[in-house]
């Protein structure tokens, strides 16, 4: 995504990894981290995933996930993750699937907002703001 989009992609393996990038990259405008994704199962992952985003005060968090998991997946995995400041979702996939019940279900019971959906491969197309009427007309069978 970083080539596609012209971003310089830095690379974190630890929590002290990031203060250094942070402070090269002090000019821009915006930052995305991308986090390795974890097992909200594993406690282990989940304080990990912690000691990176404790490193980052003024980050805004978005929780991405596909449109293809099951409801109660995704709020395994939001409660796992709203400790953290969590301020909206990117659901990508929207194209794998023909059923939006569960990512209706998750926004209304989290509350959290939608940001952006994706339903390609390509990340300078794909990405979309989000947008409620979208969400409704697959709901109704209009697709994706």
């Amino acid at each position: 995504y970083t080539e596609a989009t012209g971003i310089p992609l830095e690379l974190v393996y630890s929590p002290a990894d990031i203060k250094p990038i942070l402070q090269k990259h002090s000019q821009a405008d915006l930052i995305l981290v991308d986090t390795p994704g974890f097992n909200p199962v594993i406690e282990q992952q989940e304080v990990e995933l912690g000691s990176l985003l404790v490193e980052i005060p003024e980050a805004h968090i978005l929780m991405v996930t596909s449109a293809t998991v099951k409801e109660s997946d995704l709020m395994c995995c939001y409660n796992s993750l709203k400790y953290f400041g969590l301020k909206g979702s990117v659901i990508t996939k929207l194209d794998e699937t023909m059923t939006f019940g569960s990512i209706f279900n998750f926004t209304r019971k989290s509350h959290l907002p939608l940001t952006f959906f994706t339903a390609s491969r390509k990340a300078s197309t794909g990405l979309k703001v989000a947008n409620a009427d979208l969400l409704v007309d697959a709901l109704f069978g209009k697709g994706w």
